[in-house]
Formats: structure tokens, C-alpha cells, sequence
């Protein structure tokens, strides 16, 4: 089945089906803030408090973000867990480690070659064992050269630096080994070949390629000893482009001070690359000069040189960032905004919250979902009032991103004073508008004026695709998918007739996933209803298999809940014999409906 519940939609959307965005947006700019933020700053949140926030940048967002967008009630109701996941992580290839003592060299490769394309997949099984056995065949030094990569190379993905000087001993004396186990030892942050590294360094025949994996080591186990060699090596005229780059990251990563010489002799010189290495150079500088260097290059450097000196800034000097922050958040570059968010998140004052509130219609959708996120968790304290304004400035703008984060906030904050708006956004010309709306009058409508006109709007739909008049797009019948499903949560008896008019096949026109949500409505409208005649379609759409043409998937799914519902008995066996088993969506079915008719009794 190709349409199920929020993965259904949940990808930024094709630029074909988009519509004209426009950023006539209430709230006011960055920039008009940055004065009243100095004041701010000083009065919500202390230096000390600063510090702490703004230089933990990578404190989790709340994850009790429920519901979720554009999941179905039937994936709910019942809850089988998160069976219509499209999405599943990939599967690790059966490896039977044990095989890597096997006499058969060629069975031995082949495993280490598997544990190499699997170590990271869903249920890989036996790390600890092949390491163990690994390393035996390693020690053993009887195996050929292509076999000994291969095995290195699989301890290398497997391990957590345990066996680091033992790889070293086995890899030394041959060069493709070393170079596997040398990344390895940088990723591990193990010092087991640190004096080669310096060697390289130092000496300036060393080639580009060992100079690299030298420059990557120092980066993560050197120190400030190795600040002159460092320099040395930056000052060489026969320094390449990248490992100049990389020669900054490791001083950079190793010197919290003293490279302020450096960095202005880099800003008079001629290299492209001048704002990027002194941003590397001064990202883990606390000293006024340096700051000054930093603001430099967010002014003067390109987009890779500002995020690092951003970075920067945030982490050591907070009260700055914190001033900065209004004004990143309409920058060009999509990091310094959802930096900007993560620094206003601190900030408690209705400035910061309408300033977040803007980037809920940013053209990229991380930064979007994190400013949603973020005022989710705000609007569960005192902030709401300010939150809530926020979401109407949203919801009345041309934005279409940001009406549609507006509706998923709405909706996970249960603001049932938003469901009239919804409606009249139903009609919105953007897809993701009008699903996302749809969505959220299924979660939170059930006032009898609103259900009222959900019914109604379903109707001249209803006939326009039993008639084969119409025929809607993907996120139409998404749309009207979840309407059916608020008549169905509210047992809206009068939307009965008109739901059961999607239950026959006809052709498939009326839509396999609205014909889904209306069966499962049904099945919660009519609970209490005895109606043999229902059944008896119910049934007719579950032993549809046979034909050119069979029964929809989630079609029949859908018809086994609402015989599950009914709970007569005359329905057991029509289900039993589909023979589906768990983890198939069926299987699940099956087994909670049969449960449900025997408790029942009928």
C-alpha cells in the first residue's frame, strides 16, 4: 500500500505543487529588535544563565509532541503501535560470525566482508564475539594481505578504541591498513599514533595524503604543544588548500588562546580560503580581540566561515550571541537561523517568542519544525498568551509554511478555539494547508456546528466521486480522509449513509484511503448497531481477493476493525481465513477483531 498515515506526506514538499509564498509577514524583523534586546538580555536572563543556555546549544527539544501530523485515528484506534512505519531501518544481512575461525580462508573473507556491510544495520548480532575472533586471526599473522585489510577494517567499525594499540602493531607495515586504522584512532580520540603524526607534521617531505590523516589526529588527541609545528606547517608554502584547512581545525581544536597573531596575519593575506581558517583558528578563543575577528568574519566571510564563527560566538560569548540572535534569524544562511532559535529558546520575553514564531514559515524545514517545537514547549508555561497571539498572526499571513506549522500547533496544543479557522482553510489553494487542516479538525473538532459543516462538505464530494466526476488528487482524498474520520470519532449517526457509499469497490473512484477512514467511522458510528446487511459488505470487500482486480489492502484492514467493533459472531470466520499473521497490518487485525467478537458475544 503506497498512502498510509502521516508518512503519507511528511517530506518537504515537490516544488511543482507549491504556490506563491510570500513573506508579508506581521512580525517585525531582526533588526528592529537587536536594541531592545540588550535591554532584554539584562533583565531575563543573568551572564551566568547566559552561559549556561547559550553555550549548550545542543540541549534536546521536548519530545512529548503528540499527536503527530497527519496520523490517521485508525492508526490509534485500536493501537497496534507504529505498524504502518514506510520507513523501516535496513536489516542487517544474517552473519554468522563463528564462520571467521572457519579453516576455509575464502569463508573467512566473506564473513569479515559481511560484518563490514552489516555492523551498523538492524540486528547485527555477535560484535564483542567478532572482535574476539578477529583480533585471534589478526594476532596469528597467517592470514594473507587482502584477508588482514579486510579483518582490520572490520575491527576498525566494530570497535570502541579497546583494541587500538593492537590494530596499530598488525596495521604499521602496510599502508592501506594504516590509513584505515588511523582514522580510526582519530574517531576513537586514542593517542596511539600521535608521535607519527607529530613526525609528519614537522617534516616537510611528508606527503598530502599522510599529512591529512596526521592533521585529523592532532585535531582530536593533540595539544598546545603542538601549536608551533602547527603553525609551521600553515606557514608551508607547499601546503595544500584542504590541509591548510585542516592544520586551522587542529590548532583551532587545541589552543583556546594565542592564535590571535595568526588570525590577523591570515586577514591580510591573499587566501581564498582567509575567513574560514580563522574562524577555525578562533572558534574556541574567549578574548575580546578574538571576538572582534569572529564578528569580522560573520560580516565579511562566506556562509561556511560565518557558521563557524557562529559557533563561536554562541559558545563563548554568550551575551553577544544573544544579541546577534534577532538578526540571524533572517539570515540567508539556514544554520545561523535555527542557530538563532536555539538561543532565543532561552530567552523568556515576548520579543524572543514572536521573533521564533516568525521562522514558523522559513523555506527550510528544519528550521521551521524546530521553531514549532520550540514554542510547543514554551506555551506550557506563561508564555501561552504571547504563543497563542503568535499562531494568529501565523494563521491570517500569506505564508504557507507558516499556517500550516500554525495548524500542527494548534493542534498539538488542543486548541479547539482553532477548528472554525481550520474549516475555512479546507479550501486553502496549498496542499499542505488544506491536509494539515483536515488533520486537525479529525483530532480536535466535536462541537456540533463544526461537525455539522464537515458533513456537509463531505456530501458534494461524496457525490462528485460516486459519480466519477471527480477524481481527487493524493492529498485531496488525504483531506478528505480525515474528515470522515472526525464524523466517525464523534459518532456522527446523520454521515452514515453517506459513508457507507464508499464502501463498495466501484472502480476504486471513491479513493482506497478515504474508503478506509469512512469504513473505520462506520465501524464507530454503528458499534451498537445490529445491522446484518453492513456486515455482510464488510465481509464482501475481505473475500474480494480472487478477482483481476482485488480488494484494497488497507480497505480490507479498515473492514475487519468495524467487523471487530460490531462484535457479531457471523464475521468470525470470513476473518480467521484471511490467514494473516503478525507483523503483517492484517495479522494484527485479525487477531484484535477475532478477540474483540468473542468478548462480545453477539
Amino acid at each position: 500500500m503506497s498512502v498510509t498515515g502521516r508518512s503519507a506526506i511528511l517530506h518537504e514538499p515537490r516544488d511543482t505543487i507549491r504556490h506563491r509564498v510570500s513573506n508579508a509577514m506581521n512580525a517585525p524583523t531582526g533588526m528592529q529588535f537587536t536594541q531592545r534586546f540588550q535591554c532584554i538580555s539584562t533583565v531575563c536572563i543573568c551572564y551566568s544563565q547566559a552561559i549556561a543556555f547559550v553555550a549548550s546549544l545542543c540541549l534536546g527539544i521536548t519530545s512529548a509532541q503528540t499527536p503527530q501530523p497527519l496520523q490517521h485515528a485508525w492508526e490509534l484506534s485500536p493501537n497496534f503501535g507504529d505498524i504502518w512505519a514506510m520507513t523501516e531501518p535496513v536489516k542487517s544481512y544474517a552473519v554468522n560470525v563463528e564462520s571467521l575461525g572457519s579453516l576455509d580462508t575464502e569463508q573467512r573473507l566473506v564473513t569479515a566482508q559481511l560484518i563490514c556491510l552489516n555492523h551498523d544495520k538492524d540486528g547485527f548480532k555477535g560484535a564483542a564475539r567478532a572482535i574476539e575472533l578477529l583480533m585471534a586471526r589478526l594476532s596469528s599473522h597467517t592470514e594473507s594481505v587482502l584477508v588482514e585489510r579486510v579483518m582490520v577494517s572490520a575491527v576498525c567499525l566494530l570497535d570502541d578504541g579497546t583494541q587500538a594499540t593492537a590494530l596499530w602493531e598488525v596495521a604499521n607495515e602496510d599502508e592501506v591498513m594504516r590509513t584505515t586504522v588511523e582514522r580510526a584512532l582519530a574517531k576513537w580520540k586514542k593517542s596511539t599514533a600521535i608521535e607519527i603524526w607529530r613526525g609528519r607534521v614537522r617534516s616537510p617531505a611528508s606527503n598530502a595524503n599522510d599529512l591529512a590523516l596526521a592533521l585529523e589526529g592532532l585535531a582530536t588527541v593533540g595539544t598546545v604543544e603542538d601549536r608551533p609545528s602547527l603553525i609551521s606547517c600553515m606557514r608551508s608554502r607547499s601546503i595544500s588548500e584542504s590541509n591548510l584547512v585542516l592544520a586551522s581545525m587542529a590548532l583551532g581544536a587545541t589552543n583556546a588562546s594565542g592564535l590571535n597573531a595568526l588570525a590577523e596575519e591570515l586577514l591580510g593575506s591573499a587566501l581564498p580560503d582567509r575567513y574560514t581558517l580563522v574562524a577555525h583558528l578562533l572558534r574556541n578563543h574567549s578574548d575580546e580581540k578574538s571576538l572582534a575577528k569572529l564578528l569580522l568574519v560573520l560580516n565579511s566571510g562566506p556562509n561556511t566561515a560565518r557558521r563557524i564563527a557562529a559557533e563561536g560566538v554562541a559558545s563563548h560569548f554568550p551575551r553577544t550571541a544573544v544579541e546577534l540572535a534577532p538578526s540571524w534569524t533572517t539570515d540567508a544562511d539556514n544554520n545561523l537561523r535555527r542557530l538563532s532559535l536555539l538561543i532565543l529558546k532561552g530567552i523568556k520575553a515576548p520579543e524572543s517568542i514572536k521573533l521564533q514564531a516568525a521562522l514558523l514559515g522559513d523555506t527550510d524545514v528544519h528550521v521551521r519544525n524546530l521553531a514549532r517545537e520550540q514554542l510547543l514547549e514554551l506555551a506550557q508555561g506563561d508564555m501561552r498568551a504571547v504563543v497563542d497571539e503568535c499562531i494568529s498572526e501565523q494563521l491570517n499571513s500569506d505564508n504557507w509554511r507558516g499556517i500550516e506549522q500554525s495548524v500542527i500547533l494548534s493542534t498539538q496544543l488542543r486548541d479547539q478555539s482553532r477548528c472554525d479557522s481550520f474549516v475555512k482553510l479546507l479550501d486553502h489553494p496549498q496542499p499542505e494547508v488544506y491536509m494539515h487542516a483536515g488533520w486537525g479538525l479529525m483530532e480536535l473538532a466535536d462541537k456540533p456546528e463544526i461537525l455539522e459543516q464537515i458533513q456537509r462538505y463531505c456530501e458534494p464530494i461524496t457525490d462528485q466521486l460516486e459519480k466519477g466526476s471527480r477524481r481527487g488528487e493524493k492529498s485531496e482524498t488525504i483531506r478528505l480522509s480525515f474528515l470522515l474520520e472526525a464524523l466517525g470519532k464523534n459518532r456522527i449517526s446523520a454521515a452514515s449513509p453517506t459513508l457507507k457509499r464508499y464502501i463498495p469497490k466501484q472502480d476504486f473512484r471513491m479513493g482506497n484511503l478515504s474508503r478506509a477512514s469512512a469504513i473505520w467511522a462506520l465501524g464507530q458510528i454503528e458499534k451498537e448497531t445490529d445491522d446484518p446487511a453492513l456486515r455482510g459488505q464488510l465481509r464482501e470487500r475481505i473475500q474480494d481477493l480472487a478477482s483481476m482486480t482485488p480488494e484494497n489492502y488497507l480497505v480490507g484492514y479498515a473492514c475487519m476493525l468495524a467487523l471487530g467493533e460490531f462484535g457479531y459472531k457471523d464475521s468470525k470466520e470470513t476473518i480467521k481465513k484471511t490467514g494473516a499473521r503478525r507483523p503483517n497490518p492484517l495479522g494484527y487485525a485479525v487477531e484484535w477483531a477475532v478477540e474483540k467478537i468473542d468478548q462480545a458475544g453477539r
